[in-house]
């Protein structure tokens, strides 16, 4: 308040109102003396407006207050039927609820006046009403702390004394007649002398019986009902003083505990409670006393529990932050999100059972009204232990949990069929750890039941170290397979050839397989000399072993019929010392002399298949699969044929051991290690199904970590740095009028068929029909001239793929063609040959395919190497040509890479070029799209002929959208 016009002050005066009683008014006060002060203006009445610039922020709150209990304002609120404030008295008269109602609502805010008045140190006075002075012998004292009230009983043969005090600090005060006032009931305020005391816990109303009497008596016959009654919540609340009867007061420590119990929303949570004595009290419970009255030959004792607020406080700071529990709803705790899918109780039993010890240090008790269910949760051991055989790891564990001792191979079937509950000897159910499903179950899958222990073939090496289950020659396997590197490394004498560097690393690492008794895959790119590496590999053995040959000694490798005698012609340039043999022909002899009295024996696919019967017997030192995809259908006689072979040593070469999906990766696996991912149903189970379906990127890592050590993939791009650059490029091309009106005619067609298909769950056996029909549209999109009935009409795309063909010859560069459909190949053939173009061209009918080969690289008027897929995915080396058309995309982009392999391998000078030419607004367009899918599947493990099998409903659906 501004003081400065002639020393004027704000101060509130208490004064009774005729009707209403207690209220209060503001004023600015002139001094007249010492102890008397002269009210220069009523600051309600003037209207405190116009004093504003004279009244600070806190004072205009307390004028707002004193404003709200104004006869005008009151009769604004309350005289909803009144026109006066003398009818609203007259109604107030009549009913005692609105009187109580208005007087509580002024007890209220004469409560808020006197805080902030308090607070901000403004003079508090009483006025006589009508007063125009204040004087300080009625100013008073506000105390903002508050008191709390003393009941007093006296107990005797008579029956009980019952009298009140106030305790404010070290002061106490009586409650008796003359020596205080009862301002407000409610909120309670108290006038002792000069001093106004805030009674914190009671009303007013239980001070009024002394403005009369020092005391009330409740006769004996009463006694027992006033003593469970009043006194009893007396005794809960507030302070006692007893006499004639006990009051036993209890501060203990609580002890928490935490119960496992069921949620009212479903499923198991943890809740908080604490315990003291042999009560337990709920941790979201109000810190309320408890208290127990106990009646015996008359007498009574109050046994008064006081709860310890703050180590409540404190344990459960320790829930959140010791043991990282998350509080969700009033009481209930998770150590981590709750979830409602009917695993709350294993996760949550298992979390008890992993911090069995923490508990116990910090003081917990565990408790259990689960599902009537008796789970163990006082923790659990594991121990493993592993021994190394010749060919396997004999893996040994134990679980000790609680006083039993469990061989760990007795949770092998739970883990497999994931069940959590295994019932121990003494009924306790026992929650098998969510960890051992994600860690073991893999393990326990592949693994071999032996009495009480699990053998591990040492193919899957990498699924103990995964686990950190790791013998020595383990670990010395792992470090070598880690570190191969090109140094020191002392090749065979005998070989006649230089080898890269990452050729040497990929000659290392077959030996260091095949020193610890492991079979693998070399699935490096294309053109990066696969064979060279392998040849160096056979003959560094043959060193080692003298050059024997025979049974257990001679090395057979068998490989498609097209590169059998590049196999043959790479030995004689690398390995003139290696004695090989050919097994292979329609003239040949049907006998095992070959493979005895040769160091190598190369035969084809189709040999082996017609000839196992004499061959399955025969014992090779070493079997080598060249184009190992070949084997990729576990349902073929060419499988089943190459697993009847019997060999110390076995390996696999490929650029593309996925073609179509991970079946084709578990053909030649197993092959080299037989059982090592499964057998095919467990592997459609845990891996094919999960990857392929669901992109389920755990089950990925998992088979990656399986496979890692067994196979080693190198791309162009990693190692051969002096390979020209590749540039890609799609050329897309628009159909002619004629063609795309019958393309849509098409597509109509076979849109209609497989809805049909599919609605009527025919899928399976009409597949090879749906597989027909879009082939159709892939010619129609390629060239409507492929299908008879449409011979006459053009193609855009070819119109598009000639005009090229001239532009690339005319600046003198050479070009392969290749393309899924030899129909096509002969379109391009008619066109090259009305055209005086030089070409060569090779299909599956061709018989000289060397003769063929060497043609177009060293005759420079062969500018045009027309090639089938299929035909020329495998075993050509075409470096004279430096573009690549390929005039039809595929469903496997894999084969596509191998066509362009023929030319961007190592030899090459020049800047390879690949154009693909896709028809607009067809199938192509859609297959190029879905072609990511493979192309990512094959990269992420090392790197389909069938679209029906890789493809689902919408993949198949979008074909023909």
């Amino acid at each position: 308040m501004d003081s400065t016009d002639n020393q004027l002050f704000f101060a509130i005066a208490l004064y009774q109102h005729r009707e209403l009683g207690l209220t209060a008014g503001a004023y600015l006060l002139e001094p007249i003396n010492e102890d008397s002060y002269k009210i220069e203006r009523n600051l309600i009445v003037d209207s405190a407006i116009l004093h504003s610039d004279r009244t600070t922020t806190e004072e205009t709150e307390i004028l707002k207050n004193i404003n709200e209990i104004t006869e005008k304002a009151l009769l604004k609120l309350f005289g909803r039927d009144t026109k006066t404030f003398t009818e609203l008295i007259s109604k107030i008269h009549t009913d005692d609820n609105l009187k109580s109602y208005i007087r509580n609502y002024i007890d209220r805010r004469i409560f808020k006046i006197l805080e902030k008045a308090s607070e901000i140190g403004t003079p508090i006075f009483f006025r006589d009403r009508n007063a125009n002075n204040l004087y300080d012998e009625r100013r008073v004292s506000y105390h903002k702390e508050p008191a709390k009230p003393v009941f007093r009983f006296e107990l005797d043969e008579n029956g009980i004394k019952y009298s009140l005090k106030i305790k404010h600090g070290n002061q106490v005060l009586i409650a008796k007649p003359g020596d205080f006032e009862v301002l407000t009931m409610e909120p309670c305020l108290l006038k002792f002398s000069n001093n106004i005391f805030y009674i914190d816990g009671i009303d007013g109303k239980k001070f009024t019986p002394y403005l009369n009497k020092d005391f009330i008596t409740i006769p004996l016959q009463s006694v027992q009902r006033y003593m469970e009654s009043f006194v009893l919540n007396a005794v809960r609340n507030n302070i006692v003083e007893a006499i004639g009867f006990e009051i036993d007061e209890k501060n203990s420590r609580p002890t928490p505990v935490l119960t496992l119990e069921e949620r009212l929303a479903g499923g198991a949570c943890l809740t908080l409670n604490f315990k003291y004595g042999n009560k337990i009290i709920a941790a979201n419970t109000p810190p309320t006393t408890e208290v127990k009255l106990s009646h015996r030959a008359g007498k009574y004792k109050f046994t008064k529990l006081i709860r310890n607020t703050p180590k409540e406080t404190k344990l459960r700071g320790k829930v959140e932050k010791d043991l990282h529990l998350k509080k969700v709803g009033e009481n209930e705790y998770f150590p981590g999100k709750p979830e409602n899918d009917g695993l709350d109780d294993f996760r949550l039993i298992e979390w008890l059972n992993r911090n069995q010890q923490k508990l116990s240090e910090l003081g917990f008790e565990i408790q259990q009204k689960y599902k009537q269910a008796n789970y163990h949760i006082n923790g659990f051991n594991l121990s493993i232990r592993v021994n190394e055989g010749i060919d396997w790891f004999d893996l040994y564990g134990m679980v000790e949990i609680g006083s039993f001792k469990v061989p760990f191979i007795h949770f092998r079937k739970h883990i497999i069929k994931n069940i959590r509950e295994y019932t121990l000897p003494n009924g306790q159910i026992f929650i098998l750890p969510d960890e051992w499903f994600a860690k073991y179950r893999t393990i326990f899958m592949f693994g071999k039941e032996e009495g009480e222990k699990l053998l591990i073939s040492k193919a899957n090496v990498a699924l103990l170290s995964d686990n950190n289950i790791e013998t020595q020659s383990m670990s010395d396997f792992a470090e070598r397979i880690k570190n191969i590197t090109a140094k020191s490394v002392e090749l065979p004498k005998s070989l006649d050839a230089r080898l890269r560097k990452y050729q040497t690393i990929g000659y290392v690492w077959l030996k260091t397989l095949s020193e610890n008794g492991l079979n693998g895959c070399l699935a490096d790119d294309m053109g990066l000399g696969k064979t060279l590496q392998t040849i160096t590999f056979i003959l560094s053995e043959l060193e080692n072993g003298d050059y024997k040959k025979g049974e257990h000694k001679t090395t057979l490798i068998v490989a498609p019929t097209s590169i059998i005698f590049n196999w043959f012609n790479e030995f004689e340039k690398f390995a003139p010392t290696i004695r090989v043999g050919i097994y292979h022909g329609t003239n040949r002899e049907k006998s095992l002399k070959l493979f005895k009295t040769n160091h190598v024996v190369i035969t084809s696919y189709g040999t082996i298949r017609n000839d196992i019967n004499l061959l399955k017997d025969f014992p090779f030192r070493l079997v080598v699969l060249d184009e190992s995809q070949t084997i990729k259908n576990p349902a073929s006689k060419i499988y089943r044929s190459v697993l009847l072979l019997k060999s110390d040593k076995k390996l696999c070469l490929s650029g593309t051991p996925i073609e179509n999906n991970l079946f084709d990766l578990w053909s030649q696996m197993n092959f080299l290690n037989r059982g090592m991912l499964g057998g095919i149903k467990v592997f459609s189970d845990e891996f094919a199904t999960p990857i392929e379906k669901r992109n389920d990127s755990e089950k990925q890592k998992l088979l990656k970590k399986l496979i890692e050590p067994l196979i080693l993939r190198r791309t162009k791009e990693q190692v051969a740095k002096e390979l020209p650059p590749l540039t890609e490029q799609i050329v897309y091309c628009e159909m002619s009028d004629e063609q795309s009106r019958i393309y849509e005619e098409e597509k109509s067609k076979t849109r209609r068929m497989i809805i049909d298909a599919f609605e009527n769950s025919q899928t399976d056996s009409i597949s090879v029909n749906i597989l027909s029909a879009l082939t159709r549209l892939r010619q129609l999109a390629n060239h409507p001239a492929m299908l008879d009935e449409y011979s006459e009409i053009p193609s855009g795309k070819f119109e598009e793929i000639t005009q090229m063909i001239e532009s690339v010859i005319s600046e003198n560069h050479k070009i392969l063609i290749f393309s899924s459909f030899v129909k096509h190949l002969n379109q391009v053939e008619s066109y090259l040959q009305e055209s005086n173009i030089g070409y060569e061209m090779l299909t599956g009918s061709t018989t000289n395919r060397e003769n063929v080969v060497e043609n177009f690289q060293n005759d420079p008027d062969k500018k045009i190497f027309l090639i089938s897929l299929k035909a020329g995915g495998v075993g050509l080396n075409l470096t004279a040509a430096d573009y690549i058309f390929i005039l039809d995309p595929w469903w496997n982009p894999a084969a596509e890479m191998q066509a362009a392999s023929r030319a961007h391998r190592i030899g090459q000078t020049k800047k390879v070029f690949v154009y693909r030419f896709i028809s607009r607004n067809t199938v192509e367009e859609k297959i190029i799209r879905l072609q990511s899918h493979k192309e990512n599947l094959a990269h992420e493990f090392v790197n389909s002929n069938n679209p029906m099998v890789i493809l689902n409903k919408e993949q198949i659906m979008s074909l023909v959208e």
